[in-house]
């Protein structure tokens, strides 16, 4: 939904999948969204209109985070994935494997605190592509 000012009121915006969605963002003039089966979208007017973000996966996105190296996507797998909002693609990053991520919040550059399946925990990476 988005708020009308001028008429007080709610109204609804389409959104480019008919699948789940765990979050939604505003990062800078973006909006994010994300869910299901690795689908994120990216909006820069608002909701009018979204480009499907390439994130070569098909994990479910469960949370995007703010951090000092930009934007990123984590899956319930553990991917940590790199945002390049130009180009509408998100590069993974290495990251260990364990159990399911449910959420998680930036803690610097190379690291995340996450919520497991099994508790919660850290996630690091060695800053290079897989």
């Amino acid at each position: 939904l988005r708020l009308d000012a001028a008429g007080q009121r709610f109204e609804r915006v389409p959104t480019p999948c008919a699948g789940t969605y765990f979050g939604v963002d505003v990062f800078g003039p973006d909006l994010l969204v994300y869910g299901l089966r690795g689908n994120a979208y990216l909006s820069s007017d608002a909701g009018s209109s979204w480009h499907k973000l390439e994130t070569g996966t098909d994990a479910n996105v469960v949370t995007a985070l703010q951090t000092p190296r930009g934007l990123l996507l984590l899956t319930q797998a553990g991917d940590v994935l790199l945002v390049d909002t130009r180009l509408r693609t998100a590069r993974g990053l290495q990251s260990p494997n364990g159990p399911e991520v449910l959420g998680a919040v930036a803690a610097d550059e190379r690291r995340v605190a996450v919520a497991r399946l099994n508790g919660p925990g850290w996630l690091e990476w060695v800053p290079t592509e897989r």
